[in-house]
């Protein structure tokens, strides 16, 4: 899951020249579509929304980590077609509103492949949308973020831009104590649907416990010393499992790929407690420091 989160760096192209009555399965964010701001150079639009997936969970005012959401530009006017095709070209800007860091920059990229869109002769302009995918995951933590697509028409250039700015939240379900260190973000993942849970939903089998870009321990050369302590305990807090030293085989010892210290440690739930609650807990600790995370999360097994 972390390196397709790195290689997909937050980002899929997705161009859908389509009849606009086609079934759809995200919702909108109204209060996110609110917030456009659009700018139209020849380019028009009948509407730009934000949607997302209803099986995220989604508050009034931000957006949780690790959810997907969707950009779709409604009824695009002015476009001209080359032999019969048309052909977008996009680029995509998110970057902190705090910072002013760009988290990402496409460049212009011709969606579809660039093998463009063939339209029937009867389609109307009134009929196309394009609609912009993004996971809201690594590198964008918690904190305030912008979008800005420019979208262009290559057969005559013109173009037209919407930006929206929002709030990236923690998931509610961790409750994380710190000492003498700092990290971004601490998360579950399903590793056999590829996908972050945003809710205290998770299915029976593996799920995967992340702490992203610790800061704080002691560092030789390029390894750390690392401790972690597992536990799975029911919803009476009576435990289930226990593992004292889950890095213990190797002495602790680890070597990031990157100059960022993540860590993940893998829980196994038990088909037999479906329909049940439980508490992940973890405890990682710096073998030659001070530092010191305790993560705790209730889930229920479906």
């Amino acid at each position: 899951m972390k390196k397709l989160l790195l290689l997909t760096c937050l980002l899929v192209l997705m161009l859908n020249i389509s009849n606009a009555q086609n079934s759809n399965d995200f919702v909108e964010i109204p209060w996110l579509t609110k917030n456009i701001k659009l700018k139209e150079k020849g380019l028009t639009t009948t509407g730009v929304v934000f949607q997302y997936l209803p099986q995220y969970d989604m508050p009034e005012n931000g957006i949780r980590y690790g959810t997907w959401i969707q950009m779709r530009i409604n009824g695009l006017e002015g476009t001209e077609s080359i032999d019969e095709t048309q052909f977008y070209a996009c680029k995509v800007v998110i970057s902190n509103t705090k910072s002013k860091d760009e988290i990402l920059n496409t460049g212009w990229v011709v969606v579809n492949d660039g093998k463009g869109a063939t339209l029937p002769e009867d389609d109307k302009d009134a009929n196309q949308f394009f609609e912009l995918p993004i996971f809201v995951g690594y590198p964008m933590y918690h904190g305030s973020y912008e979008w800005e697509i420019t979208l262009k028409n290559v057969g005559n250039h013109k173009y037209l831009s919407a930006s929206a700015a929002f709030d990236v939240h923690s998931n509610p379900d961790h409750s994380i104590d710190t000492k003498n260190v700092e990290l971004s973000e601490v998360y579950l993942e399903v590793p056999s649907e590829n996908r972050v849970v945003n809710n205290a939903m998770v299915p029976a089998g593996a799920v995967k416990l992340w702490f992203d870009n610790i800061k704080g321990f002691k560092k030789f050369g390029r390894q750390y010393f690392v401790g972690m302590e597992l536990k799975i305990f029911d919803e009476n807090e009576e435990p289930i499992i226990t593992l004292d030293d889950y890095f213990n085989e190797n002495g602790g010892v680890i070597t990031p790929d990157s100059e960022q210290l993540d860590l993940s440690a893998e829980f196994k739930l038990s088909g037999d407690a479906t329909g049940k609650t439980v508490i992940l807990y973890a405890r990682i600790w710096d073998k030659k420091g001070e530092g010191e995370v305790v993560s705790t999360t209730k889930v229920t097994i479906y």
